[in-house]
């Protein structure tokens, strides 16, 4: 006999289906308004004002796609009663991989939300009768947005989310309706074409239309809606269900994404974007003059757009990040607690974003790296549904969509070379000769004596050189960008310090640092000072922490952070305060990036030969206890 989960409500046979009907929308609707929002006021927008309904086609690639993601998460998270974090965790390879990186990129949208509320103030500060700065209208709608969250309720959320939908679906209609549509350019919108010139576009839309990285919090809203519950008597009843709610979510998606492209279509020849001021906002003080009566709707629906998107992002990515650092990261912390710190950690990188400026940047940019992640992230999707049990598995029209998605994904990322190029990857290539003396390094008697604790006073200071030496090889083989040297200098200290404590790490980082220091250049003190630091840090981290990929992940990110938000503003005073924004702007995401990679292959590398020794002691025991033979025996032909 089949039975209702205990998270559905009881009573009627007819208010049971209601409520059933309407009891999944709620998760729905919040990945509605937080997808539609991320990126529809600047990648989509930009695209109308730029080639106005040309890619279309796009946007129907990247819904369908995404429909299939989405339904695939819903799927496991109700077949498991477990998040789709939990099923990312069981990928065969390096341990909590997959869900290492999600958390960096995670951290780094929190600066693109900085940009969100930015453009939300210019957007709230037209309709306002007073003149406030725009900062601080962003800096009060974060404010808000944390009391809202605060509490960790997600019925609270779940309620605001729901006014905002109604608010939108009507501002949404009402700014369409203005719009005077050309029929046959939308229909030829639909037609593919690729140009080479248009590959980061296209990329960066197949990133921002119906989002990307943040669909996995879907499960996270789901997780919280059902309690954790897993449905097993009833699934295919209830993914039936589900499937009806995500066609009314994506609905919600398609609409606000046209009425975006639609309006910097109607535009693009009459706006002038003028630099440094966000085009949605731009082609908003246009319409004041073209339509009047149908700018202030429009205006308010954005402001509400971005600020739900905030809200909902940020509530999503501390849950996830929160469920990740206790079940992956071994955090003892209540969840309560940590959500909250999460929270408080979220908003001091917002808090900087709002000053950086130039949000459209920060947006487009994490937005192509998460969206090279979601490639991968879709084939592994595939994988964990094909674990489920037999009645649970998708169809095979869900695996063929996900398939060709996932490849679509795959390929765009690599037609354009100097996409990835932009973004690290030069420095990932010259990270292979570090790699490669850091794999023979692990193997040497140095290692050895730090492994047994036998190290001598020799040992500190050639280890000490070695890692000082590989500091200057990170600076060396660094590249410039607007005349300031992107490096992985800090892995070398930061390595040191884990092996030999902070006085090793800092000492290395000296001799990094003194040659960064030589180079000159009005970043060279901030940079010196930067590489000592790390070395302390990673000397601390190991000292505190059972190091974890995700551990790792964070101490790279963290030092790097401290580097280019913390020290480059604070020893740069006389800089202009504009190439002070253009060296976070440039420098923050790649070094990065590549430090935290760093940091997790020196761990594999040393975790991988200490499985080879164990196993070699285990042959060797097994030589010597069970049968002294054995070794003789083999060695004959």
């Amino acid at each position: 006999m089949q039975t209702t989960p205990a998270y559905l409500p009881s009573g009627s046979t007819l208010r049971r289906r209601i409520a059933e009907r309407l009891f999944f929308l709620g998760p729905v609707l919040i990945l509605a308004i937080e997808t539609s929002g991320e990126s529809g006021l600047v990648e989509i927008m930009n695209a109308g004002l730029h080639s106005g309904y040309t890619f279309l086609w796009v946007f129907a690639i990247a819904l369908i796609y995404k429909f299939a993601f989405a339904y695939g998460i819903a799927r496991y998270t109700l077949s498991t009663g477990k998040t789709i974090f939990s099923g990312l965790r069981s990928i065969p390879g390096p341990r909590n991989w997959e869900v290492t990186f999600i958390t960096i990129i995670y951290i780094l949208e929190m600066a693109a939300y900085g940009g969100f509320l930015v453009i939300a103030g210019q957007f709230l500060l037209y309709l306002i009768p007073i003149e406030i700065p725009i900062h601080w209208i962003a800096l009060i709608t974060l404010g808000v947005i944390l009391l809202l969250l605060w509490k960790g309720s997600y019925e609270r959320l779940e309620h605001v989310i729901l006014g905002m939908v109604v608010i939108l679906f009507i501002g949404a209609i009402f700014s369409l309706s203005a719009l005077n549509v050309p029929f046959l350019e939308v229909a030829e919108g639909f037609v593919p074409h690729l140009d080479p010139k248009h590959y980061i576009e296209i990329m960066a839309l197949l990133g921002a239309v119906g989002a990307g990285l943040n669909l996995l919090l879907y499960s996270v809203w789901l997780h919280e809606k059902t309690g954790g519950i897993p449905c097993t008597h009833d699934l295919p009843e209830k993914m039936r269900i589900v499937r009806s709610d995500l066609l009314i979510g994506f609905g919600l998606i398609a609409l606000m994404s046209f009425v975006f492209l639609g309006i910097g279509a109607s535009y693009s020849d009459s706006v002038h974007i003028g630099e440094g001021i966000s085009s949605a906002y731009t082609v908003s003080v246009h319409l004041f003059h073209t339509i009047p009566y149908a700018a202030p709707v429009f205006i308010f629906s954005s402001f509400i757009l971005l600020a739900g998107a905030v809200l909902s992002g940020i509530d999503g990515r501390a849950r996830a990040v929160c469920g990740i650092l206790r079940e992956a990261g071994g955090v003892q912390i209540p969840p309560k607690k940590l959500y909250r710190l999460i929270l408080v950690g979220f908003s001091a990188i917002i808090f900087a974003a709002v000053f950086i400026g130039s949000p459209e940047y920060l947006i487009k940019n994490v937005s192509a790296i998460a969206s090279i992640l979601f490639a991968i992230i879709g084939f592994a999707l595939i994988y964990i549904d094909n674990n489920l049990p037999q009645g649970h598995r998708g169809s095979r029209l869900w695996l063929a969509v996900m398939a060709v998605g996932s490849g679509i994904y795959l390929l765009v990322a690599l037609l354009e070379e100097d996409t990835i190029l932009s973004f690290g990857i030069p420095l990932m290539e010259r990270l292979a000769i570090f790699l490669f003396i850091l794999f023979l390094f692990v193997r040497s008697d140095l290692a050895l004596a730090y492994r047994k604790g036998v190290a001598t006073r020799t040992d500190l200071l050639w280890l000490i050189l070695i890692f000082g030496a590989l500091s200057i090889y990170g600076t060396f083989r660094g590249y410039n960008v607007e005349s300031v040297i992107v490096s992985f200098k800090d892995i070398g200290p930061i390595i040191a310090g884990i092996i030999g404590g902070p006085i090793a790490g800092a000492a290395a980082g000296v001799i990094g640092g003194a040659y960064r220091y030589s180079l000159g250049g009005w970043t060279a003190l901030p940079g010196a000072v930067a590489t000592v630091v790390a070395g302390v840090l990673g000397g601390v981290a190991a000292r505190r922490w059972t190091l974890t990929p995700l551990r790792l992940a964070i101490l790279g990110v963290g030092a790097e952070a401290i580097q280019i938000l913390i020290l480059v503003p604070l020893l740069t005073l006389g800089a202009p305060h504009t190439e002070v924004l253009d060296v976070i702007r440039y420098t923050l995401l790649p070094m990065s990036v590549v430090t935290a990679a760093g940091l997790i292959m020196y761990l594999q590398i040393e975790e991988q030969f200490k499985r080879t020794v164990d196993m070699k002691d285990l042959i060797s025991w097994v030589r010597q206890e069970i049968d002294p033979d054995l070794e003789s025996d083999l060695e004959k032909p």
